[in-house]
């Protein structure tokens, strides 16, 4: 016969005495830290005797107990099984690196000790600035980089400048497309901006085979060739930060890099914008439109953002079997709904005064996605009269808006509608009021940036009033 028992037993694995140092997992230059080092008595018997804490350079082996504050041996009396801290103060100076820390106890013939790193984060945070510098055309341009000319005598620490020369920057765009195809967010914008990005990669890959060959090359090629602008600085990437967020951009935009090749890969990026526009359909709500996140009230901005980047899509060359535009088609009656409502809002404020109509920024944004499908589903009845209704009070009353997004989609809408010389006029008045600095009096110094507006900057940011966006 098998028999079988079991015995159970317990013990403890523990020394005479034990030193247990409380480090904190980094700090920082300049912080003053207080080091708890734990001493414990498992024996049977009262223990006396000292600790000792000792820091030195991780790198060079350097004594570094000059940080250490007080006295670095303490000592101790403890009882049998009594604990006690035992606390030593340090004090980060500016340039420390990563240090070791060593605590040994001893008492007699017992002695115990733990040695570890300890990193040191810089106080100062790298900040990689950007200055665009635009030149059209032979000639010597004069840049000021003023940020840069007076940080001297603050505490400002500049380590380099890179000056980096492409003669196409278009090529800048579409190496941002993996990374934009690749957005986690659940926002209907983003998966919106995912489908947007993946049929730009189809049509280009498809529309010029040179572009995938280059990216097939680089993908060959190995090196450097895949590697980002930030992770080529060795400078700003050490490998005491690697897991600081500047050194995790710069891996994650290297392996945006090295998938190029996948994210221009035809079937794929078609696979891919299937799945969004089925995703998208199940997104929309009950009246057209939808919204932000999965299960809200149908946002006015994303609405009319997604109709019109189905709009962008076809102006843009993208033929119609890789992009489906009826998901904005479906949309527009709820579009049609929202300016009947401008135009109904706009009555009832402003009364018997039409003179003193002006459409809204979100007015102005449903005119401009609506005039992308006129030809597909002409506006009819009440929608029609309201559209009708927009174009001549943005015809009239378009110096009266207040944001230069606005007025550039006024001009596109009044030029398609056949206002051409309306359209002209505001696209007149926005050459006037920017500052080309080519043809600019007194602003050859500033001839490197290209064109701009010269505006107060408001006490608010509007979505119609971003720079960037305009």
């Amino acid at each position: 016969r098998l028999r079988s028992g079991t015995l159970e037993d317990t013990c403890i694995a523990a020394k005479d005495l034990m030193v247990e140092p409380l480090v904190p997992r980094f700090v920082r230059e300049g912080d003053l830290v207080q080091v708890p080092v734990k001493v414990s008595n498992a024996s049977t018997g009262r223990l006396s005797g000292s600790v000792r804490f000792a820091l030195s350079d991780a790198r060079t082996d350097d004594d570094r107990g000059g940080l250490i504050e007080g006295e670095r041996v303490q000592p101790f009396d403890l009882a049998a099984g009594e604990s006690r801290a035992v606390v030593f103060t340090v004090r980060v100076a500016d340039g420390t690196d990563v240090l070791r820390y060593l605590a040994t106890g001893s008492a007699g013939k017992a002695a115990d000790g733990e040695e570890a790193y300890l990193p040191v984060l810089p106080r100062r945070v790298p900040v990689t600035e950007t200055v665009p510098i635009t030149i059209r055309g032979p000639g010597e341009r004069r840049v000021s980089l003023e940020r840069l000319a007076t940080s001297a005598g603050t505490a400002i620490r500049s380590e380099s400048l890179v000056v980096q020369a492409v003669s196409n920057p278009a090529w800048y765009a579409v190496l941002a497309l993996p990374s934009i195809t690749e957005q986690a967010d659940e926002s209907t914008e983003t998966l919106f901006t995912r489908l947007y990005a993946n049929t730009l990669a189809r049509h280009l890959a498809t529309s010029d085979p040179r572009i995938g060959r280059v990216f097939e090359q680089w993908r060959l090629a190995g090196g450097t060739a895949l590697e980002s602008p930030l992770e080529r600085n060795t400078g700003l990437v050490q490998t005491l930060l690697a897991e600081t967020p500047w050194v995790r951009d710069a891996v994650d935009e290297r392996e945006a890099r090295a998938r190029i090749a996948l994210a221009f890969d035809a079937n794929r990026a078609m696979d891919e914008v299937r799945a969004a526009l089925d995703r998208l359909e199940s997104l929309r709500n009950d009246d057209g439109g939808w919204p932000w996140f999965p299960g809200g009230r149908t946002c006015d901005s994303v609405t009319l953002g997604i109709v019109a980047g189905f709009g962008r899509l076809r102006v843009a060359g993208v033929p119609g079997d890789v992009i489906d535009v009826q998901p904005a088609l479906r949309a527009l009656p709820w579009l049609d709904g929202r300016l009947v409502e401008e135009k109904q809002l706009a009555l009832k404020r402003f009364g018997d005064k039409p003179d003193d109509m002006v459409l809204t920024p979100i007015g102005v944004y449903a005119l401009y996605a609506r005039s992308f499908f006129t030809k597909d589903a002409p506006a009819e009845g009440p929608a029609a009269e309201a559209v009708a209704w927009a174009l001549d009070v943005g015809r009239r009353s378009w110096m009266k808006l207040d944001h230069r997004r606005s007025q550039g989609h006024l001009a596109i809408v009044l030029h398609r509608a056949g206002h051409r010389d309306a359209a002209l006029s505001i696209i007149d008045s926005l050459r006037q009021r920017a500052v080309d600095a080519d043809v600019a009096p007194g602003a050859e110094q500033d001839a490197w940036q290209g064109m701009w507006w010269r505006d107060p900057h408001p006490s608010w940011w509007s979505w119609a009033s971003a720079p960037i966006a305009t």
